[in-house]
């Protein structure tokens, strides 16, 4: 794939998600009078109580930011789609369908969300590791190249993170819910701070383009 259109793809996922993102939200304080916080706030609640069609114009944004991440890994070095290439390929393509279902998966469906969660998980280390891997063999290849080393160092960490994620012990669906005395001195439950779970699946979502990213600059010739 030209660099040119790589460029050119990744550049509208990143740019489109942030357009979906930003209404998103925007969208979310006018209906509930809440302002929107990924750390306690569930990616699917964009489209909370909302029928597609209804949000249509937030969402033809996601919609197109993922189809140009599925666009960048359908063609991603495709002459050469074998080993650690095909582990990328098919790993970045299942992030990006599994994160636009994550936008709609409500929580009354908790078997389906579970589900939904344990393989964007799993896609979202995958994927990383994959860039870790082919950033190693890029060095292994040229030891001169110090810039492929760097990327198999930063992307090992981002899968060694995303890993640390999915092992803590606090990613479960327990929806605790903090205590709160309002000024009529009247007991109320009001979300925590941090609701590990949420808050994780915005990282599993962070990953996809934080990984596109890499994939680029690894590829990029300099």
């Amino acid at each position: 794939m030209g660099i040119g259109l790589s460029i050119g793809l990744i550049s509208s996922s990143i740019l489109f998600f942030f357009a979906f993102f930003l209404f998103g939200i925007l969208y979310y304080k006018k209906r509930f009078n809440l302002p929107y916080d990924i750390r306690n706030t569930f990616p699917y609640e964009i489209n909370y109580q909302v029928k597609f069609l209804d949000n249509i114009f937030v969402n033809i944004f996601l919609i197109l930011s993922l189809v140009s991440s599925i666009g960048y890994f359908i063609f991603f070095d495709i002459k050469n789609i074998y080993g650690v290439n095909l582990v990328i390929v098919i790993s970045g393509i299942l992030l990006a369908i599994l994160i636009f279902f994550l936008f709609f998966a409500d929580l009354k469906y908790l078997r389906f969300h579970l589900l939904l969660l344990v393989l964007t998980a799993i896609a979202a280390f995958v994927l990383p590791a994959g860039v870790a891997i082919l950033g190693f063999i890029h060095y292994q290849a040229d030891h001169s190249d110090i810039f492929s080393l760097i990327i198999f160092i930063i992307s090992a960490l981002l899968a060694l993170f995303i890993f640390g994620v999915m092992m803590n012990p606090k990613l479960n669906f327990r929806l605790e819910m903090d205590k709160e005395i309002d000024k009529n001195g009247n007991e109320k439950l009001v979300r925590p701070k941090y609701f590990v779970l949420a808050f994780s699946e915005w990282i599993f979502i962070f990953s996809l383009f934080a990984s596109e990213l890499l994939l680029l600059l690894l590829i990029i010739p300099l």
